[in-house]
């Protein structure tokens, strides 16, 4: 498998063919970065609001689950999708792997570099859309392709390193609590949806971090909880191999009819009326 059929770049021109449409969740399969280079993108990550404004870089990670809220009509971006199995494949990993783990200890906020470095880096990413063109012909076609990957990934490993301080990552206390619950909740809203497992993983009270995500998030605790058992059923329930029982199992729900009204209960109609709109295109 050569290097341009394991990577993918895209711009704001076809960035739903990689990403959901908007309001719809998903997890990505492999690492995206994205670079904004103009307008706004708004997006919500493992529940979290997130604010992408111009030169803002930002990356979506494995096993997250991330919808697309808004995007303003100046919007333009350029993406590099990234397969785990990428640079050990290539031969590279050793020699990436720090830069790649610094852009991963970034992942749940976004970098704001300047115009200066924003240029070049999507002039970067450009050239390497542009050489993605079937050139095999070429000698050491691969190898130069490799290497131009591994100077992007660089790249942006240096901008995290260099606004990584001068950036607001360094939270109160609270911000960090909220972060960790919902993190916590999105790996473990199969299984638990009780209030003080959270908090007891959190080494908190369940009254505080109830107070606490509530200070930061505008919404209750409980609210968040169904909200993820919602979004988590939703990805379920658009499998078509699993029938709406075994979704209601795989959410540790007593049986199909518990899962029922609960789901109608939060979306105003039933898990087989949703997977029927979802296979209609609505």
């Amino acid at each position: 498998m050569t290097t341009r059929n394991m990577l993918t770049i895209f711009t704001e021109t076809d960035i739903f063919s990689h990403l959901n449409d908007p309001g719809q969740a998903f997890k990505p399969k492999d690492a995206i970065i994205l670079l904004v280079t103009s307008g706004q993108l708004k997006l919500s990550c493992n529940l979290e609001e997130i604010n992408c404004l111009e030169n803002c870089l930002y990356f979506f990670m494995r096993g997250f689950v991330y919808s697309i809220q808004y995007m303003d009509e100046h919007f333009s971006c350029m993406g590099m999708i990234v397969p785990g199995k990428f640079f050990l494949e290539n031969g590279v990993a050793g020699a990436i792997g720090n830069s790649f783990h610094t852009i991963l200890a970034n992942r749940q906020h976004p970098v704001i570099i300047n115009q200066r470095e924003s240029g070049a880096l999507s002039g970067m990413l450009q050239l390497l859309k542009d050489f993605f063109i079937p050139n095999e012909s070429l000698v050491s076609y691969n190898e130069i392709l490799l290497y131009q990957v591994m100077s992007v990934v660089h790249t942006i490993a240096a901008f995290c390193r260099k606004y990584n301080g001068a950036q607001e990552l360094q939270f109160k206390r609270r911000n960090v609590i909220t972060s960790g619950f919902l993190h916590l909740l999105q790996n473990n809203i199969k299984r638990e949806r009780s209030l003080q497992f959270y908090a007891r993983q959190l080494t908190v009270t369940a009254d505080y971090l109830a107070r606490v995500v509530k200070q930061v998030t505008g919404n209750t605790a409980g609210e968040l909880i169904d909200n993820a058992v919602i979004i988590e059923a939703k990805l379920l329930l658009a499998n078509p191999s699993l029938s709406i029982a075994q979704v209601a199992q795989h959410m540790a729900f007593s049986d199909q009819s518990v899962f029922g009204r609960f789901f109608r209960q939060h979306t105003g109609i039933t898990p087989s009326r949703y997977r029927s709109q979802q296979n209609v295109g609505f």
